[in-house]
């Protein structure tokens, strides 16, 4: 079940990292660049310059589930 939730967590990520960047390339194409080059500037487009309140609950979603896969041990026993 671990790998299950590693999997579908990668995923979700993935697709909340997509609609971020969407959103960001929308306002302009320097906030989009900064969102993809810049780590850190994830974290302020998203809770400071995105009005959107689904990017931030997703974003925070998938925030907390990859702390829990982090936490979560993926051993495979064969």
């Amino acid at each position: 079940m671990a790998l299950v939730f590693h999997g579908v967590q990668a995923i979700f990520v993935l697709g909340v990292g997509i609609c971020v960047l969407v959103s960001a390339f929308r306002e302009s194409a320097g906030q989009g660049f900064m969102t993809m080059c810049i780590p850190c500037y994830v974290f302020y487009f998203v809770y400071g310059v995105c009005d959107s309140p689904l990017i931030k609950v997703l974003y925070s979603i998938a925030i907390l589930t990859r702390l829990a896969a982090l936490a979560l041990p993926l051993e495979i026993n064969q």
